[in-house]
């Protein structure tokens, strides 16, 4: 057992299964058993204050956080601990930073029924129990499970930034993070975020103050993001972009810290109509993954994809909505083939469009998008009727007939063009269709007839549909 703390940190809407030790803290599951071997009493009963959305105690979907060596821990030092692991689920992709609110508890010796505990606030101290003092999630806070695959490299990555001093670690900047992560708009509006965002940055690349004589903010700022990518292979269009990011939240961040009125409007970012807090924090973590994972090069490349799509959404979408105008016949007259010669533009706008991590929010009920989906469904319907009529060898086609049933049942019930293209997306992506793996049955198959023209794949085509039909509808469907 180790020495028994002077206080820990609960995490009611944090779920871990196994222990998490980092820098001296470890995070456990709230069980009897823990609390006894842990700390050498049962403090359980003071965890039922804590309630989920329909008022029943969060028992061992919480987590405690405690030290190990028995001394007291400042909020600041549990503070950094909870960002870290905040920081290191966001690299597993869970960006909202609402489920990892947390209170510090001193623990007292008593042997009430319902324990009386004290809560510390920064103005104030108030005792409350268990039976009097429920505390609820937000609507914005959920219970997620943190770990328990976390790759130890990672692990081992935020124990050294804690040890370090924080002149030289990035904890503060992922305290800013942190808190621009947070989905709750109660406290800070989108503005606040990007004033936090900012300093976030500012913290992570140590900017010295003063800046040296002659050096702008979003100059020095630039200078830094290139010295940091230098060896990446990133697209002009990334650099294009990161600068007119750069230029625009510097300005709406210090029109708002001096006081002056920042209109919804200039929180986009122009041509892009992308929303200036989602592709700060995308470049946030994109910069701490690739120092985080700097071993793994799958991770690596997978984001600097990220960042080399990050600014062309919106050039990609209509270049793929544009080249899909043509006629069905004149894209793919059939038997496998295409019209045209050269495959690879729109083979690359294709992959450029199903590479993108999230639904771009200009394009719901777009005739544009509407056009596009409708154009790349009748390709896909008539080589998926061909491919069922004359299936390749050691090819899996077995689900490729409900697309044209779907069709053709719609038809039949004078379903929309919108209903249909629905039900043929949700009917790919329930089979896996927009995955390789689901068409191939043996080593010998014949990929290769799976290839409209010898270039596009079918499931690139499978992917690149569902993408529309998400940007269509507004949401994600996988």
């Amino acid at each position: 057992m180790m020495q028994a703390p002077r206080n820990v940190a609960i995490l009611p809407y944090v779920r871990t299964i196994k222990d998490i030790t980092i820098n001296g803290f470890t995070l456990w599951p709230n069980t009897s058993g823990n609390w006894i071997s842990k700390i050498g009493k049962d403090y359980t009963p003071l965890t039922t204050a804590y309630v989920d959305q329909r008022g029943k105690p969060v028992g061992a979907s919480a987590s405690i956080l405690s030290r190990d060596n028995g001394q007291s821990a400042t909020l600041a030092e549990l503070r950094d601990v909870v960002v870290s692991l905040s920081s290191i689920a966001w690299l597993q992709r869970t960006r909202a930073a609402d489920s990892w609110v947390f209170e510090s508890w001193p623990l007292l010796d008593q042997q009430d029924p319902d324990p009386y505990f004290v809560r510390i606030g920064k103005f104030s101290r108030t005792i409350g129990t268990p039976s009097t003092s429920r505390v609820y999630p937000s609507p914005y806070t959920y219970p997620i499970q943190f770990g328990p695959e976390i790759p130890q490299p990672v692990l081992d990555y935020f124990d050294a930034e804690l040890k370090k001093p924080k002149e030289s670690s990035i904890i503060t900047s992922l305290s800013h993070f942190h808190r621009a992560r947070f989905e709750t708009p109660f406290f800070s509006l989108p503005i606040d975020d990007i004033e936090t965002l900012w300093s976030g940055f500012e913290a992570y690349f140590h900017f010295p103050f003063p800046l040296p004589p002659a050096t702008s903010r979003n100059q020095h700022m630039l200078d830094s993001f290139k010295n940091e990518l230098k060896n990446e292979p990133l697209r002009q269009e990334f650099w294009g972009g990161l600068e007119k990011w750069i230029d625009a939240t510097y300005l709406a961040r210090c029109k708002h810290t001096h006081g002056s009125e920042v209109p919804d409007v200039d929180l986009l970012l122009h041509p892009y109509d992308a929303d200036l807090l989602h592709l700060g924090l995308t470049l946030a973590g994109a910069l701490i993954r690739l120092r985080a994972m700097s071993g793994n090069d799958y991770i690596r490349f997978d984001t600097v994809e990220r960042l080399n799509h990050l600014f062309i959404v919106r050039s990609t979408i209509d270049a793929v909505a544009t080249r899909l105008k043509a006629d069905r016949k004149s894209l793919y007259p059939g038997d496998g083939t295409l019209s045209q010669t050269d495959f690879s533009e729109l083979r690359q706008l294709l992959q450029d469009l199903v590479a993108f991590q999230t639904v771009h929010p200009g394009y719901r009920n777009s005739k544009l998008i509407a056009d596009a989906r409708k154009k790349l469904g009748l390709v896909l319907s008539a080589w998926a009727e061909e491919l069922t009529k004359n299936p390749p060898q050691s090819v899996n086609v077995e689900y490729l007939s409900g697309v044209r049933e779907i069709i053709k049942e719609g038809s039949a019930a004078k379903k929309s063009n919108d209903e249909i293209d629905k039900e043929i997306a949700l009917h790919l992506v329930n089979s896996e269709l927009y995955y390789p793996g689901s068409f191939i049955e043996s080593g010998n198959a014949d990929i290769e007839k799976l290839k409209m023209g010898g270039a596009i794949p079918f499931w690139l085509v499978v992917d690149a549909f569902i993408h529309l039909e998400e940007l269509y509808i507004g949401y994600e469907l996988r």
